[in-house]
């Protein structure tokens, strides 16, 4: 071993590996047992003890590549080209399983400060570009938000290379840094001693500017000697050695030779011989990222283990800027794209932007109604013990439309944090043909587009379809998903099990159509057969971690399939290979397990267990769990108290929709009773009085035909979204009951629904109907009804220019009221006849009937009263 020690770069770097031994005149570089060092002075003369490795195998490699988007052409790596060649380069790593490799999210110091803090990594690979100024280098890395470019120092990169405090990566390598002036060996030089004056065991870095080519080939000759287990000196020298024969070999070819394998340095701080700690119990990378998880009675974003968020560089790009900019983000595509994924990470990147005052409100397809929402927004509102938020709540409830309610809570929120409402899978709500929301929803739908009007706080939607009638939407497509990322995501769900199956003659020969078949080559197949659908691909995981001898007939499956995928468009290309990886995993279910799944297909929400034990087929809870280890199902776990908790079951809109394709063709046939199923959301309805139970009730109910719980909780639907100002949703729940009981409708309903009706301007419709309630509130003597109904009758006639008719209605109306003492109809009829009275020219009965409104009120105290005589220039 031979250990340079200088302070001087320029004799550092001078190619000592041509120096000549004197004694032989061999020259350093051809002597096979020496190994070259390098350490500055400064460094040395710390004396630093000599590494141990704690870090136990599989080798962990931490991969960052930065390539700002707004490099010039010439400085700028083609990220998607360098990713591939490293992809390609270390997968006879990954497949020997002494190798596990993580990527950065994007080529920023905060992207590395996230992983470097969760995970204990052996070798941080960074390959980018930079300059050297002012006697310093800088690294052109990404802004983690932008992905723009921002020059970083040597100082900051040393720091967050060693921002773990507790934990130091024994090797960092400093891949290709190339500039377009040159110099590149400054740069190093700089961000070399800094590494090494923070005590980082060992760094390689070039000499000089070298090939991508030749920095990814030494590199990965590095990593897998290291993985053999060879000291760090022996596996750099090594390294080296295959360098210079690949240069050799393709000077004979060429004609031209290169010296790159000369450039390569390897700087130690203190004596290092192993990066891994071989003798204890591998330990695996903790691969985890944000996902929705239901905590609490919400749901919100939480760590969950194996799953990661992997790529979308050019979708990132695009929407970062505007999403922190609080214009609303749609995030359109097909089913298994990774949509919920997307926003998932775009609310962890605001998190990390500010922890302190980012608050995420999920709003799922599980959430059904505007109470909803604002129950969620409360939830969170109410965890800060703010007596501001406290009032804010106060003051919503007492507010009467429902937008208001939005608005008050979300502004008063927007002071002191930065909420982000995400509402996901949007395409539950929507009708495919036209993308506009289903009537029942369309109280979503006006919330959603009263957001992203006012833009009071960040939004981001996903869904299948365009929303139609938004305004300020930024749309993203995620159909498009690139080869590296599905290389990556196969990297992550460890699918190099499979490679040893891979080179058996049958895969050979009806797949691959060569001698010898490699990792890239099942990526590719299954990108290209599965249309790059994430989705499909965790299926087709989860078929080989269940049972590992049926991947040879799925793979045989796809095979057989892949001509007509390949000739269907994208987006079907998509859809369809997800339909077929989902009948194979099919096949590792039972019928009865089958039979569960269309049975909890029936449900819209989540639902307790209880929900499946009532049906007249009944689920077994080992059947559940299974089919939830397989993804099929979501379970999810409600905290009920300190002790207690509730489990929810659930299939997600992607999984009906799969579903549905199968109906038939399962030979499975289900019982399912919406009366019960109406009958367990009831009970519910009377424990918590909550909106969505009631609807989910009214839902099951009205397909069972139960006339009575219709009426009853129809009416209380109807008039919650009715006073909330949400006449579109009221009027979907008065129609839904008229259309299956007519005039038997509760009278409150159909009252209602005239003046919806009115208020549309379908005059003929809205008469048509108080004509038809007042007549039946007559005879069942419910005189409030009558009176209301009349008055309603008279503001139809007096639109039309029927002024007797109106006031015929009119003093009808109030002579009931004064009947039955009705002091609100009393004053809410004497102002209509004010009204009446003045455009028909009569001031003097207009103003009696003024003062006798605002005598009323004096005790009445009514909001409504006080506004309309407001409206008159009379203050009441």
């Amino acid at each position: 071993m031979l250990r340079l020690i200088d302070d001087d770069n320029e004799i550092m770097n001078l190619p000592w590996p041509l120096a000549e031994e004197s004694d032989t005149d061999t020259r350093l570089g051809d002597i096979e047992t020496l190994h070259l060092l390098k350490t500055p002075i400064t460094i040395s003369d710390k004396n630093c003890a000599n590494f141990t490795p704690h870090v136990a195998a599989p080798l962990k490699i931490l991969i960052m590549i930065s390539s700002p988007l707004d490099l010039n052409y010439k400085s700028r790596l083609v990220h998607e080209d360098e990713e591939f060649q490293i992809l390609k380069a270390f997968e006879p790593l990954l497949k020997t399983g002494h190798v596990q490799i993580d990527y950065t999210d994007d080529g920023s110091l905060d992207a590395l400060k996230a992983k470097i803090e969760t995970n204990q990594y052996h070798i941080l690979h960074f390959s980018g570009h930079g300059v050297f100024k002012d006697k310093k280098g800088y690294l052109y890395l990404e802004n983690h938000y932008t992905l723009k470019g921002e020059l970083v120092d040597e100082d900051k990169f040393a720091k967050a290379v060693n921002f773990n405090s507790e934990y130091k990566i024994p090797l960092v390598v400093l891949s290709s840094c190339q500039t377009a002036q040159g110099g590149s060996e400054k740069i190093l030089s700089g961000i070399t001693s800094k590494l090494l004056n923070v005590n980082t065991p060992a760094v390689v870095s070039m000499g000089m500017s070298v090939s991508d080519e030749h920095a990814i080939l030494f590199t990965a000759e590095l990593y897998k000697e290291l993985a053999k287990r060879m000291p760090v000196t022996k596996a750099f020298t090594n390294a080296l050695k295959t360098l210079k024969i690949y240069e050799q070999q393709q000077a004979l070819m060429t004609g031209y030779a290169t010296q790159q394998w000369m450039i390569p340095n390897l700087y130690v701080s203190r004596k290092i011989e192993n990066l891994v700690d071989w003798k204890s119990a591998r330990e695996p990378l903790k691969l985890t990222t944000y996902q929705y998880v239901t905590e609490g009675k919400q749901i919100s974003l939480a760590h969950k283990a194996g799953f990661m968020f992997v790529g979308r560089r050019a979708e990132k790009a695009k929407v970062f800027e505007p999403f922190f900019d609080k214009k609303p983000i749609m995030l359109k595509g097909q089913g298994g794209v990774g949509k919920s994924t997307m926003a998932e990470y775009m609310v962890q990147r605001a998190i990390t932007k500010n922890p302190a005052k980012t608050i995420p409100v999920i709003i799922t397809d599980k959430v059904r109604s505007i109470d909803d929402v604002l129950n969620l927004i409360e939830l969170n509102m109410m965890k800060t013990s703010s007596e501001k938020f406290m009032n804010a709540i106060l003051c919503a409830k007492s507010t009467e439309k429902a937008l208001d309610k939005i608005d008050v809570l979300l502004n008063a929120y927007a002071e002191k944090f930065d909420p982000v409402l995400v509402f996901d899978n949007l395409e539950t709500f929507q009708d495919v043909s036209t993308g506009m929301f289903k009537a029942e929803y369309n109280d979503i739908y006006e919330t959603i587009k009263h957001l992203c009007n006012e833009k009071i706080v960040q939004l981001v939607l996903t869904g299948r379809y365009v929303i139609p009638g938004l305004a300020n939407i930024i749309e993203v497509n995620l159909n498009n998903i690139g080869f590296n990322d599905y290389w990556k995501k196969c990297q992550y769900l460890e699918l190099f099990e499979i490679h040893h199956e891979l080179n058996k003659k049958f895969y050979l020969e009806t797949i691959f159509d060569k001698q010898e078949a490699e990792f890239v080559d099942l990526v590719k197949f299954l990108y290209e057969s599965l249309g790059g659908n994430f989705r499909a691909l965790e299926f087709f995981n989860e078929i080989y971690k269940k049972q590992k001898d049926k991947i040879i007939e799925s793979l045989n499956t796809i095979a057989g399939m892949k001509a007509i995928l390949s000739a269907a468009v994208s987006d079907v290309r998509s859809e369809m290979a997800l339909n077929l990886v989902f009948n194979e995993l099919l096949k590792l279910v039972s019928v009865e397990q089958k039979r569960i799944l269309y049975l909890l297909s029936n449900f819209r929400i989540p639902v307790q267990f209880k929900a499946l034990k009532e049906q007249p087929e009944s689920a077994a809870i080992t059947d559940l769990e299974y089919l939830g280890n397989l993804t099929l199902i979501e379970i999810s776990t409600v905290k009920t108290s300190d002790t207690d908790e509730d489990k929810y079951y659930f299939i997600t809109p992607i999984i009906k929709d799969l579903l549905k394709e199968h109906d038939g063709q399962n030979g499975v046939t289900v019982t399912f009773s919406n009366k019960i199923a109406g009958d367990y959301y009831d009970d519910l309805l009377e424990k918590s009085d909550g909106l969505t139970d009631g609807e989910e009730a009214f839902y099951h109910y009205h397909k069972a035909g139960v006339k009575d719980k219709i009426n009853e909780i129809g009416n209380r639907l109807v008039g919650y979204y009715y006073n909330s100002s949400l006449y579109a949703t009221a009027f979907h729940y008065c129609k839904a009951v008229y259309e299956l009981l007519g005039l038997d409708s509760d009278l409150d309903v159909l009252n209602n629904m005239g003046l919806i009706l009115d208020l549309y301007g379908d005059y003929n419709g809205a008469l048509e109907i108080y004509l038809e309630v007042e007549k039946i509130a007559k005879v069942l003597g419910r005189k409030q009804t009558e009176g209301a109904t009349l008055n309603n009758i008279s503001q139809i006639y007096k639109d039309r220019g029927d002024n007797d008719s109106a006031l015929k209605y009119l003093l009808e109306s109030l002579e009931i009221s004064k009947k039955i003492g009705n002091k609100k109809g009393e004053a809410t009829t004497l102002f209509n006849l004010a009204m009446l009275y003045d455009a028909t020219g009569k001031p003097v009965e207009a103003i009696q009937c003024l003062k006798e409104v605002t005598e009323i009120n004096k005790t009445l105290k009514s909001y409504q009263v006080s506004q309309a005589l407001k409206s008159a220039g009379i203050e009441g």
